[in-house]
């Protein structure tokens, strides 16, 4: 008695009565174009638009059936033993309102399978990342490429400079648009015909401004009559010119929506889109302008786990303004992220619930560097509230520690807060803003200021009662508080080699550099040891043989200046030696 009609994109059906068992979804694929050729010359599924079955039974195993996937590898698999499986009759629907995900965690989407290893692409699949249905460009810029291909027979599509040339400043990869010119509009939509010709899934197509973004604007009397005289005033570059100018956001929506409406003309029958970004001369919402319907706003507003009130507030209006609103956040640096610094996943629900409050379809995270090891929970929490980021975050974390550590959760989850907390001093800095509006950050506290002996000293205690906790209980508990004492022993061997590296040889005798050289060694040694010990958990091509490793090299010990020992330079602009 269930319709088997599915009205919403991924639309999953899970259902059971006294004799019968339902897990369905919405698929959607066109059966003649079924592979296409993706990264490295890899035959991928290339035109499945929707996977909602394959969703629908790992939202079955989830929920009815308790399996979790915690971190990847089989140490973050948890499965419930069951003598008997049964249910009281019930009917489940849902359908995810982020509809592209597998950009958070970019590397294990399903056209770029294979770059970082089958098992990180296995647990976005088993968390409902991989299989989404969109493939939104949102990463990148519109028009890489038009001026080596364009600018010597058609240099009007090019934005005019003050000199009155259309010379491709700032660089050839750089250059601005004359983003009011029609001419270009019928250029963009004959190559949007030949994309689609080669590879007919493609159904999104980018209209964003170059990168580079505070140079060499259009200024042509259309282009500027397209701009909104109360913009937000922001500073820009041509050559030779520094100016104040307002928000370029209405001219950038004014291209999206005329292209938006040459696509629906050109191909009626076609579910097409146009992506633009919302970023630097962009970043604010517009003013008076209706965006169409089928103009996405990639908003790269970076306020994920880190400072950014202002770009909140930007983010929050631009979703007033369209139900195509994506996120394509960057997660930047902040408490050596980049480095296996640790997430913070409580401030991760925070994030992910105001996303999606404000219309959020789909996210992209710049910056995701697979430390798995210390920034673990904040993937867990990224994944499964990108697949529903209106259930409790909170008892979903703790349903993280409660599965993953037994009797020991509230010791371990106490470790993870304490850690939590110190970054937050780190990252969560007081902001001032500039006459621009723009943000400028506070004086922050250092790492080694806050990563220090008191602090692994009172993380050392609670991690040796989570120890004492999962004395007699299933090994598997002991084995992953063994893998959490492991993020300890690399956040202190990290914290004491920076402190190392931060010392003046000049002040220490030969004795003392000596000792610290050999701790420089010993917690190099110790972290190599982690990533033998736990493969996938750290950054794994940061220990690649021959070269400096590119994010460690401020910790291991060939970058110190115990071995590049200061000698004197002869300096003629600071009068000699």
């Amino acid at each position: 008695k269930l319709s088997f009609e599915f009205k919403n994109p991924e639309e999953i059906m899970i259902a059971a009565n006294e004799k019968h068992l339902v897990i369905a979804g919405r698929d959607i694929w066109d059966p003649d174009n079924m592979f296409i050729l993706g990264r490295g010359g890899i035959k991928v599924m290339g035109t499945q638009e929707e996977y909602g079955t394959c969703n629908a039974v790992y939202t079955f195993l989830q929920r009815y059936l308790g399996v979790r996937w915690l971190w990847w590898g089989e140490l973050g698999e948890d499965i419930l033993p069951q003598e008997t499986i049964a249910f009281t009759p019930f009917h489940y629907r849902y359908h995810p309102k982020i509809r592209q995900r597998s950009s958070i965690f970019g590397n294990t989407a399903l056209r770029r399978f294979g770059k970082i290893g089958e098992t990180v692409s296995d647990w976005a699949r088993y968390q409902r990342l991989q299989l989404d249905s969109l493939n939104a460009p949102v990463g990148g810029h519109g028009f890489g490429g038009w001026f080596k291909r364009f600018h010597e027979d058609h240099p009007e599509y090019f934005a005019l400079q003050p000199d009155g040339s259309r010379s491709g400043f700032p660089g050839p990869n750089a250059v601005k648009m004359c983003v009011s010119n029609p001419k270009l509009w019928d250029q963009w939509i004959e190559l949007v015909a030949e994309e689609v010709k080669k590879d007919p899934s493609l159904k999104y197509f980018s209209s964003a401004a170059n990168d580079n973004w505070p140079s060499g604007h259009c200024i042509c009397e259309n282009c500027r009559a397209w701009d909104h005289p109360d913009g937000e005033k922001q500073i820009l570059h041509w050559q030779g010119l520094t100016q104040e100018y307002v928000s370029l956001s209405n001219r950038e929506i004014r291209l999206a929506n005329e292209l938006g409406k040459l696509l629906k003309k050109r191909f009626p029958d076609k579910d097409y889109h146009v992506v633009t970004l919302a970023y630097g001369a962009a970043s604010s919402a517009p003013i008076d302008i209706t965006i169409v319907d089928n103009v996405i706003v990639a908003d790269v507003a970076q306020f994920i786990c880190r400072p950014g009130e202002k770009r909140r507030k930007d983010y929050k209006e631009w979703g007033k303004l369209t139900r195509n609103h994506f996120w394509r956040t960057n997660a930047g640096n902040p408490a050596r992220w980049m480095q296996g610094g640790p997430g913070d996943a409580r401030q991760m629900i925070e994030d992910l619930r105001f996303a999606a409050e404000n219309e959020c379809i789909g996210i992209l995270v710049d910056m995701i560097w697979y430390w798995e090891l210390t920034q673990g929970r904040s993937y867990y929490i990224l994944a499964q509230l990108a697949w529903n980021p209106f259930q409790d975050g909170n008892a979903v974390l703790n349903d993280y520690y409660k599965r993953a550590f037994g009797p020991a959760a509230d010791q371990v989850k106490a470790y993870w807060e304490l850690i939590e907390d110190v970054r937050r001093k780190i990252v969560k800095v007081p902001i001032q803003m500039d006459e621009y509006d723009r943000e400028v950050p506070g004086s922050p506290k250092t790492w080694s200021e806050e990563f220090n002996p008191a602090l692994f000293e009172q993380a050392d205690k609670i991690l040796s009662r989570a120890e004492e906790a999962v004395k007699g209980a299933p090994e598997i508990y002991a084995n992953r508080v063994d893998y959490t004492r492991a993020s300890y022993d690399f956040l202190r061997a990290t914290s004491e080699n920076l402190a190392i590296h931060k010392v003046d040889p000049h002040f220490l005798d030969d004795e003392t550099n000596a000792e610290n050289h050999k701790k420089l060694v010993a917690n190099w040694e110790k972290i190599k040891d982690i990533h033998a010990k736990y493969p996938g958990s750290l950054r794994t091509h940061e220990f690649r043989s021959g070269g400096t490793p590119s994010l460690l090299s401020d910790i291991v010990p060939e970058e110190s200046y115990l071995v590049k020992k200061a000698e004197p330079v002869n300096d003629k602009k600071k009068g000699g030696e």
